[in-house]
């Protein structure tokens, strides 16, 4: 055994070992949260009859602000605005605000609407504000100009609440006073549009049916998402208020706010409606700003979680696992390209040989076990999502295709938000019908896709040497599927390229 041949063995262990927490975890928290979801379908049919009978508990509603923060959304800005408008509340106690960055006609479309509309609520626009911190400063901006509000609740452009959502939060959090936020679930208007969006559908069912289910189950820390959820103003203030450090600047809020000792609340039975990115370059941007704003909050945070005396061990535990969500597939990354060195350089073979075997065998069985107990979490919430058998299986296959497929961008980004302090925060591009008018990045676009070209070189010639070779079979479905991924990420974003990066 030579030195490369050792680093390999020891590399595809190391890797192996650590891609069992997360898949094991989440297998957990299906387990975990079958209780509350099987209440939350017998309460189903009631939540409505129930909801109208106890909003009348409320006596005085306390003034509430929604903050939209807008930036190039186009037509999806009056959208949301109309369905704002629309929300159920007491009448002059809710402030709409509108926190436009737009450099393009977006103002001139929201100005339109209201000269043509009317609405049910107090608007307020605010554009002319100096913001260098992007939805962060916009949203602090807002918090500003409405001292007297106690709640606000925050929408970006792509949603669409339900009519009773202001009513439903503002009661629980009025009854909960020590819950700082609250939490609606996700649902997913265009889940059918095309492939891509039925695999991201089905990863947001298992984030919302599952793993937050499971985690509100066992007490631990809860994530706010950023949109569709409204917070305590008076939380917000004592953690410090928004800040653009991260760019994932709701991961940061929830961490300081918990780790203070507030409270966050799942609520699953008030539903938003938001449209999935139905394109690869959509998708591509807001899962780079996603783990990078992850690694950069670990960073962040990590230290600190762990001194924190309130917490229990298990919740620490958990709350880094939420942490490292996006290391899990920078780490399979990693363990592919162990796999692909170990082929090449025969070491493989050495696994199936004493003294390493049958000991080399443990990890192997040890990430074919949890690998599928986490493919059941996610077939769950497929079916939890309201799919079929047949479908839900497919779109989890699916799922697994596309996230194969941004393996390497996404441990590109983990490495950015560790050693970069700070990112400029990019929108996700929403609205198939708004690429004509976003300015293309070739360069951009090439920069990106070059390391996946190299990385699908490398799968196909080792799938090609390993049906060569006639030995290790079992290890082609998951490089196939990866390869096949990348491919299709490579000629999706030739067909619609990157957009210019904002400034």
């Amino acid at each position: 055994m030579d030195q490369l041949q050792l680093f390999f063995i020891s590399f595809n262990f190391v890797t192996t070992l650590l891609l069992i927490p997360h898949p094991l975890n989440y297998f957990y928290l299906m387990i975990r949260s079958r209780p509350l979801y099987r209440s939350l379908q017998e309460k189903k049919k009631s939540t409505n009859q129930k909801n109208c009978s106890n909003r009348n508990d409320v006596s005085n509603w306390p003034l509430t602000l929604v903050q939209l923060p807008i930036y190039n959304e186009g037509q999806l800005a009056t959208r949301l605005l109309e369905a704002t408008c629309q929300l159920h509340y007491q009448e002059n106690r809710c402030i709409i605000q509108i926190l436009d960055d737009s450099t393009d006609q977006t103002p001139q479309i929201i100005q339109e609407w209201m000269q043509k509309n009317t609405c049910h609520h107090q608007l307020q626009v605010h554009r002319e504000y100096a913001n260098k911190h992007y939805k962060a400063g916009a949203l602090q901006h807002g918090l500003s100009q409405a001292p007297k509000a106690r709640y606000v609740a925050i929408f970006d452009a792509d949603f669409i609440p339900s009519p009773n959502f202001l009513e439903d939060s503002v009661q629980y959090l009025e009854k909960n006073r020590e819950v700082a936020a609250v939490q609606a679930r996700w649902l997913h208007e265009n889940k059918n549009e095309n492939l891509l969006t039925r695999a991201i559908a089905v990863s947001l069912d298992m984030h919302f049916l599952v793993e937050k289910l499971g985690q509100q189950a066992v007490g631990v820390l809860q994530q706010f998402n950023g949109s569709g959820g409204m917070w305590r103003i008076s939380s917000i203030k004592k953690a410090g208020g928004w800040n653009a450090r991260t760019i994932a600047e709701d991961l940061d809020l929830m961490f300081r706010v918990q780790l203070a000792g507030e409270l966050i609340q799942y609520l699953p039975s008030i539903t938003v409606s938001q449209r999935i990115p139905s394109n690869y370059s959509a998708f591509l941007i807001q899962q780079n700003r996603w783990a990078q704003g992850f690694a950069q909050n670990l960073r962040l945070h990590v230290k600190n979680l762990w001194k924190n005396s309130q917490l229990t061990f298990f919740q620490k535990l958990q709350a880094t696992l939420l942490l490292t969500s996006y290391f899990f597939s920078a780490v399979i990354f990693l363990n592919i390209l162990s796999l692909v060195g170990l082929i090449w350089t025969n070491a493989i073979e050495l696994l199936f040989m004493p003294p390493l075997f049958p000991w080399s065998v443990i990890p192997a069985v040890l990430i074919t076990v949890t690998s599928f107990l986490g493919f059941l979490a996610y077939f769950v919430a497929g079916l939890r999502g309201g799919r079929s058998i047949p479908r839900a299986v497919m779109d989890v296959v699916l799922f697994a295709i596309v996230s194969g497929s941004m393996l390497l961008s996404i441990l590109i980004s983990c490495v950015l938000g560790i050693v970069r302090p700070e990112r400029t925060f990019e929108r996700t591009p929403k609205e198939s019908n708004q690429t004509s008018d976003i300015s293309k990045s070739w360069m951009r676009t090439i920069v990106w896709l070059f390391p996946d070209a190299v990385f699908s070189l490398i799968l196909m010639a080792t799938i090609a040497k390993i049906i060569n070779v006639l030995i290790f079979w079992g290890y082609l479905p998951a490089l196939v599927a990866i390869c096949l991924g990348t491919l299709l990420k490579i000629g999706s974003l030739l067909k619609t390229p990157l957009p210019q990066k904002r400034s």
